[in-house]
């Protein structure tokens, strides 16, 4: 599992030095995010309770996420017209 990861990180890293456009920066920022916010929605005695508090957590930053993304497409939009 850990092969899968790093490949995509390679992937990524390299993607990211090729097009200029890309922050580096933002996505090793997100990957350590998103290992430390891993490492501590795993806890050692699971539960019910908070198994639903991280559910509603995640779908809450999908909501964000794409509500970002939306206003940053009518901004695109709206400078390219």
């Amino acid at each position: 599992m850990f092969s899968f990861y790093l490949r995509w990180i390679l992937i990524i890293a390299v993607i990211g030095l090729v097009f200029s456009m890309i922050d580096n920066a933002a996505h090793f920022g997100g990957l350590v995010t998103g290992y430390v916010i891993g490492w501590l929605a795993a806890p050692l005695r699971p539960s019910r309770t908070v198994d639903a508090v991280w559910k509603a957590i995640a779908t809450v930053m999908v909501l964000i996420t794409a509500a970002a993304m939306s206003i940053a497409w009518l901004h695109v939009t709206a400078a390219l017209s």
